[in-house]
Formats: C-alpha cells, sequence, structure tokens
C-alpha cells in the first residue's frame, strides 16, 4: 500500500489522503484504492505536514504551508497561527487538543469557545476523544517499557483545573509549576471525572455502538475487541491471533466511519523493521464492521 511508513492522515471529499515519511502522498477511495490522478496534484512537492484545523486541511513543506480546496488544489495560506498540540476533537461548546511528554506526562485542554476560557487535566497520552452520552470520553497510549493505557471520562469540562496563566497553556506538564500540584498523582481528582488504565496494553481506537463503548486494543499476543464496562475494559472478541505493536495513532472521522491509522516508528521500512518489526496501516469501523488494511513485512 505504501512506500513507507505513514504519518498523517486526513478525510476530503470522499477521499483518504495519506501523507508519508518520504513526503509523498496516498490517495484511496471509498473502496481503498489509490486513485492517481489526484495523486499527482501532489507529486511536484515534498511534504512535512498534513494537519486539520477547524474545517480545513492544511500541508505544508519547510518553506510554504497551503490550504486544499475541496477540489484538492493548494493554496498558499500566508497567515501562520500558534496552534500548541494536536486538536483531537471539536464541537459546538469546546475544542479539545492535547499533547505528549512521554514518560514525563502529558495533558488535555478543553477550550470553551463561548467563554473563552481553558480547562485542563492530566492526561499521558492523549491519542483520541470522542463524545459518549453525556461525556467526553479521553483514549491514552503511553507506548514506552511495558505499555500502558488509560480512559479519561469528563463530564464537565469547567469542574477541570482552569488555566489562567497564558504560559501554562503552552506547558505539556503545565501542573509540575503548580506547588500544590507537583506530586499529582497523589492529589485527588478535581471535577466530575472518572479514569481506569491497563497496563501491557493500548488502545488502537474507541467507537460507541448502540448504547455501549468499545475499543480495539493490542494486548499480549492478540488484537481484541473489548466493551467498556464501568471502570474496566472487558473482551469480547480476539480479532486476531497476534498483537501489531505500534507507536503512534491518528483517529479522524470519515462520513459514517472513524479511521484509525497506526505506526510503529518514524523513517523507512527497514527502520521499522529492525525497531520492532515494521507495521503501517489503518482500521475502519462502520458500523458493526471492521476492516484491516496493514502493511507488515
Amino acid at each position: 500500500m505504501a512506500d513507507t511508513t505513514i504519518s498523517s492522515i486526513a478525510y476530503l471529499n470522499g477521499y483518504l489522503l495519506l501523507l508519508q515519511d518520504n513526503g509523498k502522498f496516498i490517495v484511496m477511495d471509498t473502496s481503498y484504492k489509490r486513485v492517481d490522478s489526484l495523486e499527482a496534484r501532489f507529486l511536484p512537492l515534498n511534504y512535512s505536514f498534513l494537519i486539520r484545523y477547524h474545517d480545513t486541511l492544511f500541508v505544508g513543506t519547510k518553506d510554504k504551508v497551503y490550504y486544499l480546496d475541496n477540489d484538492f488544489s493548494q493554496v498558499v495560506y500566508n497567515v501562520k497561527q500558534r496552534r500548541y498540540g494536536e486538536v483531537l476533537f471539536e464541537d459546538s461548546a469546546y475544542l479539545i487538543y492535547g499533547c505528549c511528554a512521554g514518560e514525563w506526562g502529558g495533558s488535555i485542554f478543553f477550550f470553551n469557545k463561548q467563554t473563552k476560557k481553558t480547562f485542563s487535566y492530566f492526561a499521558t497520552c492523549a491519542n483520541q476523544v470522542l463524545r459518549f452520552g453525556h461525556s467526553y470520553v479521553v483514549c491514552n497510549n503511553l507506548a514506552h517499557l511495558s505499555e500502558h493505557m488509560s480512559f479519561l471520562v469528563v463530564n464537565d469540562p469547567t469542574t477541570l483545573y482552569e488555566i489562567t496563566d497564558e504560559e501554562q497553556k503552552y506547558n505539556c506538564n503545565w501542573y509540575t509549576t503548580v506547588d500544590s500540584l507537583k506530586n499529582y498523582w497523589q492529589v485527588s481528582k478535581k471535577g466530575a471525572v472518572r479514569f481506569y488504565e491497563a497496563y501491557n496494553a493500548m488502545s488502537y481506537i474507541s467507537f460507541p455502538f448502540r448504547d455501549s463503548l468499545y475499543s480495539i486494543l493490542s494486548v499480549p499476543k492478540a488484537t481484541v475487541l473489548a466493551v467498556h464496562r464501568g471502570d474496566t475494559t472487558i473482551i469480547r472478541d480476539t480479532l486476531m491471533d497476534k498483537r501489531i505493536p505500534f507507536h503512534e495513532t491518528k483517529v479522524i472521522e470519515a462520513e459514517n466511519k472513524k479511521v484509525c491509522l497506526y505506526r510503529l516508528t518514524e523513517g523507512s521500512p527497514v527502520a521499522a523493521y529492525w525497531t520492532r518489526g515494521n507495521n503501517t496501516g489503518m482500521i475502519v469501523v462502520c458500523g458493526n464492521r471492521i476492516d484491516f488494511i496493514d502493511k507488515q513485512n
């Protein structure tokens, strides 16, 4: 499927855009077939990033930033806005973004669009946010040593820690600068939150189906489907009798689908292979159907 590992993914007008580490694009239709005519529009340049901000897709080289029209034309974008962390979810009330400092922690930020206030909580390291029922669910992964995942359920972001110091809004571990929060793992949780975690496991993607929340998990020796019950996840089915190791995921919405891009490492497939076995691929969830599109050496 790819010439090298895939660094980012986005959706535009019925097509999936996948940016590879070599700076080239793959464009796929809804049948997951490559569209050469659209890929050709990206051939002249080597791209360094692909991001979505609000309802606009941006691509960039080391010299210029472009936004994409609906026909995939690239228009030079001259105004660069400062953006901290990665936007993970947006609705009418909040712009939610997160940052990761690896084993040293991370945070999730809720920017209230109406009041312009920012609320935050500890999250190591947020890779997906979704709305389930009346709550926001923050899915965290840490690909370090034994691997670790956790889920933070937030009912009302305004009950979290309000960030009023502008410098803290750009500090992934802002809580380490607050004397009362330096030992944050010993501090009572603030706000209407629930938190549960598991070691030796990581979450690819979480999604609602009917009245339940599900996650596809990588556990020792298997890839499984788990359902959330109370403050834990319960394995319901084994999807594959092997685990696909990965370091990073990116989850996007594509019409009625949720698409997860997972990747093992940056660099070429050779570099990834020598790390822990090359893996780059996608998981597509649509209703009760789950498709794996995977490339392995």
